[in-house]
């Protein structure tokens, strides 16, 4: 279902994949050889079928993605985080400085939770390789890149590359209807109804939890605006990060049916604490009907540009042989 929430419409694509993934395996079984293609937000559909429903490239061993409203690092871990994703608040794009450490960020709070015995899939909640082979855990699975056709527009509007600058986003957006769009959900999620944001932002385009809107409820030191005191969260940070932003994240925490994600706060750095139920990891989600998908799309900001707008690198890295121009940009042709 389409509806005018960015984030729930992420989320609606995560859940149509399993459906064309059954459909795509009904093809594959009478012996059809197939190549996908989506536009915009619906290349989460296809590349959710593809990857987390395990199509192998034995049925769809090409992607044509188009304008794809899809984070880069999504596909390349490796791929560098822009700063200008960043919202003001947690950086000072004027100095180039962090206000609070990035640990502390919805978009890295999946980092405290890495290389925990027994695996503590937490570490999952990222946009970060989240169609890749993350943590070699999915050995057996075909890689998205190697068969990912990136047809981005340099002069795309909507997917455009955002600015710093807070006035000039809103300015240029508005007078250029809806420039910048994509960047701006990710720039300015969980802001959404908040007050403390200038200029303030409507609930239902940016969403109200988790992401860059701050917890209120943490029990530290905060302004005016329930602003942590960046230098008690600096401190923090560097005296037991994990064990204290684990139970208390400096971002929003979201409504009570998320409680279950965060450890106590008497949790030590070698209490394993309590585990999140797997079913937080599949499609259906956990019985409260919140799932890591979900969450993704509402709560966790990506921290790199679209891929419908830029070339991805990682497709430049791939053998000659395989990659073959196969970052291509529709402005340029004739």
């Amino acid at each position: 279902m389409l509806t005018p929430d960015f984030h729930v419409n992420v989320e609606n694509a995560f859940n149509a994949a399993p459906a064309l993934a059954d459909y795509l395996r009904y093809l594959g079984a009478r012996g059809k050889k197939i190549t996908t293609g989506a536009h915009s937000m619906g290349n989460i559909v296809v590349t959710s079928a593809l990857w987390d429903y395990e199509v192998g490239m034995n049925i769809v061993d090409r992607h044509i993605a188009l304008d794809a409203a899809v984070p880069i690092e999504a596909l390349d871990g490796a791929e560098t985080k822009h700063p200008e994703m960043l919202h003001g608040d947690w950086y000072d794009h004027t100095l180039h400085n962090y206000i609070y450490p990035e640990g502390a960020m919805a978009s890295e709070w999946h980092a405290l939770f890495k290389n925990r015995t027994p695996v503590d899939r937490r570490d999952e909640l990222t946009w970060r390789d989240r169609f890749n082979n993350a943590y070699n855990r999915y050995a057996n699975r075909n890689l998205i890149i190697d068969r990912w056709w990136n047809f981005y527009s340099s002069g795309e509007e909507v997917l455009n590359n955002v600015e710093a600058d807070t006035h000039s986003l809103f300015v240029n957006g508005a007078l250029k209807g809806g420039e910048y769009s994509w960047g701006m959900q990710e720039k300015y999620k969980g802001r959404g109804g908040d007050i403390s944001s200038m200029p303030f932002m409507a609930s239902w385009l940016y969403g109200e939890n988790g992401g860059w809107r701050f917890n209120k409820n943490g029990g530290w030191p905060s302004d005016a605006f329930f602003r942590p005191k960046d230098t008690w969260v600096t401190a923090t940070g560097n005296a037991g990060e994990r064990q204290v932003f684990r139970a208390r994240p400096v971002f929003h925490k979201g409504p009570e049916e998320l409680e279950l994600l965060y450890d106590t706060v008497t949790a030590s750095e070698g209490d394993q604490g309590y585990r999140v139920p797997d079913a937080f990891f599949t499609l259906a989600g956990y019985s409260s009907g919140y799932s890591a998908n979900a969450l993704l799309a509402n709560s966790v900001p990506a921290r790199t540009f679209a891929a419908g707008r830029n070339e991805i690198d990682a497709i430049k890295r791939l053998p000659n042989s395989v990659a073959r121009d196969r970052n291509i940009d529709m402005n340029t042709l004739q």
